[in-house]
C-alpha cells in the first residue's frame, strides 16, 4: 500500500471540528466535514502550483452553476474524482463562480474559487492546500486545512486504495456512484492484490449479497450467486462486453492481475446489458494505458508448490502523450487442496492508446490466456455435511483418476474501445470485442454412494468446446439542458453473438469404483461414446435509451430496451435444427436526492430477462423468463474523507421459472416463481492515517414461491440468509512501524440448504485472512519500490463446505503466498 502524508486527509493540524457518528443499522462509520471562514481576497496559484496539479489528469466537463461554495466544492470533487477537506465555517457565506465547459483540474478549481479570497499552493505530489490571505496582510498567508488530493479517478481507470466515486456499470457513462440508484460494489486492484484474489470470484468475497464460494474452491472457473441466484449464461462482463458463458465451467476463464477493478451490480440489469440473470452481474475492467511511466515485476512462491511470476509495464510512447501502452503478463506452476488438481497458467494482455486529439481516443487491447488444470469435483454429502460412519472426507479428496481428468483451456482476444467528443455535450462511443475460445475437458465425477457409506461408484465424461464471440455496443450521449433541468441522454445500439461447437460424450463410458476414505488410482478408464455433437449459434440486438435528469439535487434515472433474440441449434448427428426466437421489452427507474452533508437516499425499479429453451405439452416455445426487482437505499459520501457507505433493501423476483405441468408431468409449464428480499450494508474506507478498511453485512431471505414440485415453499440451495466480512489492513505513516503493513480480514458465511427440497443443511463458516507487508525502501533509497509481502487465506486452516447441490463443494483450506514486488 503507497504511504501517505502525515499530514494527510484526516491528520491537517489545526483542523476544525471532526464528527463520528455510529449507525447501528449500518454498523459503519460516519465523518463529517471541518473549516475556517476566508478572505475576500482574489485567489492568486504560483507558477509552480499550476504546473504540478495540471498534471494530475485531462481535462473534464463541467457544468457547475454559480451557488453555495460549500454545494459547489461537493459537485466539483464529484465531477473532477477528487478528495477535499474542508472546515464548512470556512465556505459559509461565500458564493462560487460559474464552471461550465472542459477545464483541467487546476483551471477548474481556479475559475470556481475565483473571488472567494482562496489561494492554493502544492502541498507535496498532486496535493494541494487551499489557504486564505489575512486581512490588512496581503503578504501573508494563513493555511486552511483544505487538501486537495489529485487523483483523477474516471469510470475505467485506478483508483487509489479501496474506495470508488465512479463506475460506468450501472448506467454505461461516467457517473458518480451516490447518483446512480442501484447496489454497485467496486472491488479496486489495491483491494484484489491486498486480499490475494486468485480468481474473479474470489476477488468477491468481501462484497455483500455474494457468495464467492458456491461451487467451491476452484481455480480455473468463477462460479458465485449475487441476491440468492447462482451465475448462469451471460452474467460475467469485459468492460461493459459480455463474456462467453458466464464462465460457469471455465470455458472463458479470467485473470485478476489484469484487471484494475471488478465491479459487481446487484439487480436485473437488462435495459443496458440485455438478456442476464435477475440477481446481477459482474464487470470486469482491464487495465489500460498511462499516460506516465510505470512498471511492475513480481515473484510469488508458497502452498502447493506454487511458483508464479508477474510483470505490468506502460507508459507514453513519446513525449506528445499520443501514444502510450501497457504490457501485463503471467506465468504460474501450481498444485492445489486437492491431489492430483493443478492450477498452471500462462497470460498475456497488450493494450495501446491513440489521443490524436484532446477528443478523441481510440484504445486496442488484445490478451491471450491457457490454462491447465482440473475442474474441482463435488464429494458426497455423506461425510462432509452429512454424518458418515467412517469418518469426515478429506478435503483433498480427487474423485477421478490421474492421467485421464484435465481441463485445457485457451483464449484469444482482441477489440478496441473508442471515444470522440464533437464538443462538451456530445460524444460518441464503439466498443468491440471479439474472442476465440478452445476447451478440451476431461473429468470423472460422482455417482452414487453405495450401503457402506465409502465406496463411491464413478462417472466419465468428456467435452470439446471450440467457439467464438463477438460482441459490438456502439452509443452516442447527448448533454442539454430544458429549462431548470440538465439531461444525460445515451441512445445505442449492441450487438452480441456467440457461435460454438461442442462435443459431450457422457454415456458408455466406465471405471472403478472408489473408496472415498482409502482411495487407490490407476483403475482403467473406458472412453464414452458421443452423446452430443452440436453446432449452436446465439445471436442479440439491442436498442436502448436512457436519460439521466438533473434538477437542483434531485437526479432521475429513466431507460428502456428493446432486445430480439435468436438461438440456432443444429444436431450434427442426426442433422436436425432447433430454432428459437425472442423478443423482450425491459425498463427501469430510480429516483436519488442528494443532501449537503453527502448522504443521498434512493429508489429504483428494474427489470431483466433471459430465454428459456424447449417447449410445453402443446409444442409451443417457452417465453423468456423475467425478473423485476424494487430496491430502496442510502448512500453516504463523506466530504473530505476517502470513504463511501451504501445501505440498501430489494425485492427481487424470477418469474415464468418452468417448474413441472401437472397434467403432462413429461413436459413443464411456466407457472414458477423464486423471489429474495434481503438488506445489504458496505462500507469503504482508505484514510490518510494509513488504514484501509471494507465492510459488509447481508441479509437474504430467498424462497420459491410458485412451483408444482416438492420445492415449493424451499429456499434455493447454497443461498445463506446472513453473511458478513471485514477487512483492515494498516500502514503506518511515522514511528518505529513506518514502512510495514499489517492486513486482516474475516469472512462470515451463514448456514445454507444443500438440495433443492432442503433435506440437510450445510453449516456456517467463518474464516480469517491475514496480510504483513515490509517496504523495503525504508532501509535503503536503492531498494525504494521494492516490497515484501506475506498473505494468508483462512489463516486458521478452517476445514469447511463452501456449498451444497446435493453433492458438496469444500471451501479453501489454508493457502501462503510469499511476493517479491518492485515498482518503479
Amino acid at each position: 500500500m503507497t504511504r501517505r502524508r502525515k499530514d494527510g486527509l484526516m491528520g491537517i493540524k489545526g483542523f476544525g471540528t471532526e464528527r463520528l457518528m455510529m449507525g447501528a443499522a449500518a454498523a459503519a462509520w460516519m465523518m463529517g466535514i471541518g473549516g475556517a471562514r476566508a478572505a475576500d481576497a482574489p485567489m492568486a496559484p504560483t507558477m509552480e502550483a499550476t504546473a504540478e496539479i495540471a498534471q494530475s489528469g485531462e481535462a473534464r466537463t463541467f457544468d457547475i452553476p454559480a451557488q453555495d461554495l460549500n454545494a459547489a466544492l461537493l459537485a466539483f470533487t464529484e465531477r473532477a474524482g477528487l478528495q477535499v477537506v474542508y472546515d464548512v465555517d470556512m465556505v459559509a457565506g461565500l458564493q462560487s463562480s460559474p464552471l461550465k465547459g472542459e477545464f483541467t483540474p487546476q483551471a477548474g478549481l481556479t475559475r470556481l474559487l475565483a473571488g472567494t479570497g482562496l489561494i492554493f499552493e502544492v502541498s507535496g505530489g498532486n496535493r494541494v492546500t487551499l489557504a486564505r490571505i489575512e486581512s490588512g496582510n496581503g503578504d501573508r498567508l494563513t493555511m486552511g486545512p483544505v487538501t486537495v488530493e489529485g487523483r483523477m479517478e474516471n469510470a475505467h481507470g485506478p483508483v487509489d486504495g479501496y474506495v470508488a466515486t465512479r463506475s460506468a456499470t450501472g448506467t454505461k457513462t461516467d457517473t458518480p456512484l451516490i447518483e446512480t440508484p442501484q447496489s454497485i460494489s467496486v472491488v479496486t486492484a489495491d483491494q484484489i492484490k491486498a486480499t490475494k484474489a486468485g480468481t474473479s470470484a474470489e476477488a468477491l468475497r468481501y462484497t455483500p449479497g455474494v457468495v464467492a464460494e458456491a461451487a467451491g474452491a476452484q481455480t480455473g472457473t468463477d462460479v458465485y450467486s449475487i441476491r440468492g441466484f447462482t451465475n448462469t449464461v451471460g452474467n460475467l462482463y469485459q468492460d461493459g462486453m459480455r463474456r462467453a458463458g458466464g464462465n460457469f465451467y471455465g470455458y472463458d476463464p479470467t485473470e485478476p492481475y489484469s484487471l484494475e477493478r471488478v465491479e459487481a451490480l446487484r439487480g436485473p440489469s437488462s435495459v443496458l446489458y440485455g438478456q442476464n440473470s435477475p440477481g446481477g452481474m459482474v464487470n470486469l475492467v482491464t487495465k489500460r494505458p498511462k499516460q506516465t511511466p510505470h512498471g511492475e515485476v513480481q515473484f510469488s512462491g508458497g502452498s502447493h508448490d506454487k511458483i508464479e511470476g508477474a510483470f505490468d509495464i506502460g507508459g507514453p510512447v513519446n513525449n506528445d502523450k499520443r501514444f502510450s501502452y501497457r504490457v501485463t503478463g503471467l506465468v504460474r506452476d501450481s498444485d492445489t487442496q486437492v491431489d492430483f488438481v493443478e492450477n498452471n497458467r500462462q497470460f498475456v494482455a497488450g493494450a495501446v492508446t491513440w489521443r490524436p486529439t484532446s477528443a478523441t481516443e481510440l484504445t486496442v487491447l488484445t490478451d491471450w490466456i491457457r490454462h491447465d488444470g482440473q475442474y474441482v469435483q463435488a464429494v458426497p454429502a455423506a461425510g462432509a455435511a452429512k454424518a458418515n460412519d467412517n469418518g469426515e472426507i478429506d478435503t483433498s479428496l480427487f474423485i477421478g483418476e490421474p492421467g485421464y481428468d484435465s481441463d485445457k483451456n485457451r483464449r484469444m482476444a482482441g477489440g478496441y474501445r473508442f471515444e470522440h467528443r464533437f464538443d462538451d455535450t456530445f460524444a460518441v462511443r464503439q466498443n468491440l470485442q471479439f474472442s476465440h475460445l478452445d476447451m478440451d475437458r476431461f473429468w470423472i465425477s460422482n455417482g452414487s454412494l453405495q450401503n457402506d457409506g465409502r465406496t463411491l461408484t464413478r462417472r466419465v465424461f468428456a467435452n470439446k468446446f471450440i467457439g467464438n464471440v463477438l460482441t459490438v455496443d456502439s452509443h452516442v450521449q447527448k448533454k442539454l439542458d430544458t429549462g431548470p433541468l440538465s439531461h444525460s441522454i445515451l441512445a445505442g445500439l449492441d450487438y452480441h453473438r456467440l457461435d460454438y461447437r461442442t462435443e459431450g460424450r457422457y454415456s458408455g463410458g466406465s471405471v472403478a469404483n472408489l473408496d472415498i476414505f482409502a482411495p487407490s488410482y490407476g483403475a482403467e478408464v473406458t472412453y464414452p461414446n458421443v452423446s452430443y455433437f452440436r453446432d449452436i449459434d446465439l445471436d442479440q440486438v439491442g436498442l436502448y435509451g436512457q436519460n439521466q435528469i438533473k434538477w437542483d439535487r434531485w437526479s432521475l434515472l429513466v431507460g428502456g430496451r428493446h432486445d430480439w433474440a435468436r438461438n440456432v441449434d443444429e444436431n450434427l448427428l442426426n442433422s436436425t435444427y432447433t430454432r428459437q426466437h425472442d423478443t423482450a421489452l425491459t425498463g427501469r427507474a430510480g429516483l436519488v436526492y442528494q443532501f449537503d452533508n453527502g448522504l443521498a437516499p434512493y429508489l429504483s425499479y428494474s427489470e431483466s430477462f433471459n430465454p428459456v429453451s424447449g417447449t410445453d405439452a402443446q409444442g409451443n416455445a417457452f417465453e423468456p423468463e423475467t425478473g423485476t426487482q424494487y430496491e430502496v437505499g442510502v448512500k453516504y459520501q463523506p466530504a473530505g474523507y476517502n470513504a463511501f457507505i451504501a445501505v440498501s433493501a430489494f425485492d427481487l423476483k424470477r418469474q415464468n421459472v418452468t417448474t413441472e405441468d401437472p397434467d403432462n408431468t413429461n413436459f413443464n409449464i411456466q407457472t414458477g416463481e423464486v423471489s429474495s428480499q434481503g438488506l445489504e450494508i458496505e462500507g469503504k474506507a482508505s484514510l490518510a492515517t494509513g488504514l484501509d478498511l471494507t465492510a459488509s453485512y447481508a441479509f437474504v431471505n430467498a424462497e420459491v414461491t410458485k412451483s408444482n414440485q416438492a420445492d415449493l415453499g424451499k429456499a434455493p440451495n447454497r443461498v445463506p440468509k446472513h453473511a458478513a466480512s471485514l477487512w483492515a489492513q494498516y500502514t503506518p505513516q511515522d514511528g518505529t512501524l513506518e514502512g510495514w503493513t499489517f492486513g486482516l480480514g474475516a469472512r462470515y458465511v451463514g448456514a445454507t440448504f444443500g438440495d433443492t427440497n432442503n433435506t440437510f443443511k450445510v453449516k456456517s463458516s467463518t474464516v480469517f485472512d491475514a496480510s504483513l507487508g515490509f517496504d523495503l525502501g525504508s532501509l535503503a533509497s536503492q531498494l525504494s519500490g521494492t516490497k515484501l509481502e506475506i498473505n494468508a487465506v483462512n489463516l486458521l486452516d478452517k476445514s469447511y463446505v463452501a456449498a451444497c447441490d446435493g453433492v458438496c463443494f469444500f471451501g479453501a483450506r489454508r493457502t501462503v503466498t510469499a511476493t517479491l514486488r518492485h515498482e518503479w
